[in-house]
């Protein structure tokens, strides 16, 4: 399947609604909803032959679209990992065995962003009531009836992410804010792992002198969901991580074709 994004409106919102309706078969209002945000907006995802299409449609009315095979998608777990790093002259070394290599000179984009987690917990909660009959019953030796019902509790989790597209196509890199060894900072290790992540990142954008910076999908609001469910139907986790990952992709083939950067 192929995604079609749209990066920058060229047409008026109220014009494209009507045109993207009719391209999509959808309602003008939903349309709408489809391309109003922070940039990457998805459209549509669809065979090749129909993405090209719509991608094609919609350059011809001014806009700026990424038509991108969703084959291409690395997941975040499957780049190569900076859980562990050693920085150099040239480049840092990381992987699981720490032997990666991945030279500065070789990053195009720097894309910043933000993985986000909710699970719902199972609580048990106790409740006593005074019940006046029992007391009476049993002469004030039980004065209380208990009562053990169960409640969802949803916690939220967030955490920064850093993903790094090469010029050679290989592999992304990735940082994680958490779980990440930041002994290779060496005598710029500062206390904590907030710091750490922002003094990691502020030192790979000094020596990745040529890639483009972009914070855009910190803020982004419309991110695809993967969510877990019970027998039930009740959600257990919802996961933003996968729709970071496309949403990065998207960008990243964005930049590579502003900046004509031979990304493949």
């Amino acid at each position: 399947m192929h995604v079609v994004a749209l990066m920058k409106l060229g047409a008026p919102l109220e014009v494209e609604s009507v045109a993207l309706a009719r391209d999509l078969g959808v309602a003008p209002y939903d349309a709408r909803m489809l391309v109003t945000g922070t940039p990457p907006c998805v459209v549509a995802t669809l065979a090749e032959d129909r993405a090209k299409d719509l991608a094609g449609k919609m350059r011809l009315r001014g806009h700026g679209v990424v038509e991108l095979d969703t084959a291409r998608v690395v997941a975040a777990e499957d780049m190569t990992s900076m859980r562990r790093f050693t920085l150099d002259t040239s480049g840092v070394g990381g992987g699981e065995d720490g032997r990666a290599w991945l030279p500065y000179e070789d990053v195009f984009a720097i894309l910043r962003t933000v993985h986000r987690r909710s699970k719902v917990h199972k609580e048990k909660v106790v409740e006593r009531t005074f019940e006046a009959g029992t007391a009476l019953m049993t002469g004030g030796l039980k004065m209380t009836s208990k009562k053990t019902t169960e409640i969802d509790e949803k916690v939220e989790e967030k955490e920064g992410v850093v993903y790094f597209f090469r010029r050679s196509g290989e592999r992304p890199w990735v940082l994680h804010e958490a779980g990440t060894r930041y002994t290779g900072l060496g005598p710029a290790l500062l206390a904590t792992q907030v710091l750490n992540f922002q003094r990691t990142l502020d030192i790979l954008r000094q020596r990745m002198t040529f890639a483009t910076y972009d914070d855009r999908l910190v803020s982004v609001k419309k991110v695809p969901e993967r969510a877990t469910s019970n027998a039930n139907g009740t959600k257990l986790e919802t996961s933003s991580g996968g729709g970071v990952d496309l949403l990065a992709h998207v960008l990243a083939s964005w930049i590579a074709s502003s900046h004509q950067t031979p990304y493949r």
